[in-house]
């Protein structure tokens, strides 16, 4: 193997980064740009009627008795990986401690 000097360390160095620059601003490489903020735009209203989806469905469970804040708690504990759910579960477990120590949790 050969072991290659400063100089041609450096100018492969430089050739790597050259090749590896972004293009300049403005560059719209085949549209790519375009593709991109309609990409944007098309998920930002997608975001949006979830939104306006999750707010009805939450109208329609409060409306049938149930506590919209209670569901959407339980979704999100449903949707943990371990690792957030150990975190959870140590939290609770400090607070439990700390509120049986001021004699609020019994």
């Amino acid at each position: 193997m050969k072991t290659l000097t400063a100089v041609e360390v450096a100018a492969k160095h430089n050739a790597t980064v050259t090749a590896a620059k972004p293009p300049a601003p403005g560059h719209n490489s085949n549209g790519q740009l375009k593709s991109y903020v309609e990409r944007f735009t098309t998920l930002a209203e997608q975001a949006e009627e979830i939104r306006e989806d999750t707010k009805e469905l939450a109208k329609e469970a409060k409306s049938n008795g149930f506590d919209p804040a209670a569901i959407k708690s339980i979704v999100k504990r449903q949707m943990e990986d371990e690792t957030k759910r150990k975190k959870r579960q140590d939290k609770e477990a400090i607070l439990d401690t700390y509120m049986s120590a001021l004699g609020i949790l019994d």
